[in-house]
């Protein structure tokens, strides 16, 4: 890579919307498909794949290294992988009042729509926990918390970790997918920037959508997805015996995953954060750009999901 040229938000928009272009146009041939499942696994896997191809055939390009994007500076610890399990599972706790809170409402609305899957079928199952279980965990990571995270570097720590959650919710592009990838979002670049990592960020991420795909399965919880007062105040305390359970997870995760050994030759502390000593506290254009796009393209969906609910 030349010596001054550095890797800035403009090279990951470019990564981003190039992705995403080429999976809707690729995605265009599954509506073909007739069989709900496949199509959704099809569209699914179409735009994981762009997730993951692009970003590495733009980096090699313009010749910036995988390193400098896509946080791996610092090795992996077992018991962070092992503590990744209640994070995940807590945050999921935590969120699930605000996510399933924000249905209720779209769905009085007629806005936006549901990802169908019959994961009761073992065969939709497998391909499901392959497609919408692992897959996205590496590749949206990648993007998120690699391409785009990694680009905000010299805004400070915590202007990265909102901004690159917010990309992260926007681009589901599905008015009942903010609340819950927001938050997580939140969580994931937290955990990346702190641990200069991004593999605890895609076992958060696997097992949050491994959870996501069966939850409804569960008989009780399929029950709290209908409105009553009475689920309402059972989704408050789950949400508060998540965020109880979240936090010390948190700061146990972080305490084991930062050995004096580990973070020697960075004085302590990652180099993630490093980067981030001196922010710049101006907006970032490119970014706000695409936000502003993936809203309007959100707000489109939503209508076209009223009117077809209407129909």
């Amino acid at each position: 890579m030349d010596s001054d040229k550095r890797y800035t938000s403009i090279h990951a928009v470019k990564i981003l919307v190039i992705a995403m272009a080429i999976s809707f146009a690729a995605s265009l041939f599954a509506e073909l498909i007739k069989d709900p499942n496949i199509k959704t696994l099809v569209s699914v896997l179409i735009t994981q794949i762009c997730y993951l191809a692009v970003p590495f055939i733009i980096l090699k390009k313009e010749k910036f290294p995988y390193k400098e994007v896509i946080p791996q500076d610092i090795g992996v610890y077992p018991l962070g992988v092992l503590l990744t399990i209640p994070i995940a599972v807590a945050a999921l706790a935590q969120n699930l009042m605000l996510t399933v809170s924000f249905m209720w409402l779209a769905d009085a609305m007629n806005l936006g729509f549901y990802i169908v899957l019959d994961v009761s079928n073992p065969v939709v199952a497998v391909f499901g926990v392959l497609i919408i279980g692992i897959l996205p965990a590496i590749s949206e990571e990648i993007m998120f918390r690699g391409v785009i995270m990694s680009s905000l570097r010299e805004r400070g720590l915590w202007y990265p970790v909102f901004v690159s959650a917010v990309v992260f919710a926007l681009a589901h592009m599905n008015i009942k997918q903010l609340v819950h990838p927001f938050l997580l979002g939140v969580i994931l670049a937290y955990i990346t920037i702190k641990t200069g990592n991004i593999i605890y960020a895609m076992c958060i991420h696997f097992l949050n959508n491994f959870m996501a795909l069966f939850i409804d399965q569960i008989p009780f919880f399929a029950n709290l997805m209908v409105y009553s007062p009475k689920n309402f105040g059972i989704l408050c305390g789950i949400m508060a015996a998540g965020a109880a359970v979240l936090y010390p997870s948190i700061w146990l995760f972080l305490k084991a995953t930062k050995s004096s050994l580990r973070f020697k030759k960075y004085s302590g502390t990652s180099p993630y954060e490093k980067a981030s000593e001196k922010p710049i506290h101006a907006v970032n254009k490119p970014i706000l750009y695409i936000c502003i796009i993936f809203v309007v393209l959100m707000i489109l969906t939503a209508l076209a999901s009223y009117f077809q609910n209407k129909a």
